[in-house]
């Protein structure tokens, strides 16, 4: 039984920001709903992807350094995303986040990234001024071949909301 579709595409695409690749699948095929990562590079895994879970947390408007999740202002609220490998890999994992919240006003606090049951505890802070993309080095990870997940949930904040997540990098 085929468990999987291999599909060759050019190294350069017509689009360079975007190509969709559409399929029409004959046959009874049904496609795996978890995300494929790929074990000899990079991935990111975007709060845009991200199943959101808790009451209140809302998407910036996507425009670069808007594209996060904000509204993040309990520890009932969480997001994951679920993955899966066909051979084992090791990355070193970031966060990347905005550090201003949504309505202006500085905040720190701490966050735990969890992969594969490991948990990762960030500290952290906003300098008066600080803007842009911010980055955690979150730490390395050895993943086995099969499915994982990977939650991000706050501990405590001070100020008005947790930071605004944009994406868990697993970089090569």
């Amino acid at each position: 039984m085929q468990t999987a579709l291999l599909t060759t595409v050019p190294v350069s695409m017509p689009d360079t920001l975007n190509t969709v690749i559409a399929m029409k699948l004959k046959g009874g095929m049904k496609v795996d709903p978890i995300r494929l990562l790929d074990d000899k590079r990079s991935n990111t895994l975007y709060t845009f992807d991200a199943e959101l879970h808790g009451k209140g947390l809302q998407y910036g408007d996507g425009k670069p350094q808007n594209n996060y999740v904000r509204s993040w202002k309990s520890t009932d609220q969480w997001m994951s995303w679920k993955f899966r490998l066909n051979a084992p890999a090791e990355y070193d994992v970031y966060l990347d986040y905005n550090p201003m919240s949504y309505n202006g006003k500085s905040d720190g606090g701490t966050v735990v990234v969890e992969i594969a049951g490991k948990d990762f505890v960030l500290d952290y802070a906003v300098k008066p001024g600080q803007r842009g993309v911010q980055t955690l080095h979150v730490g390395k990870i050895r993943l086995d071949k099969g499915v994982s997940e990977c939650t991000l949930k706050g501990r405590q904040f001070k100020g008005s909301e947790f930071m605004c997540p944009i994406a868990v990098r697993l970089e090569k």
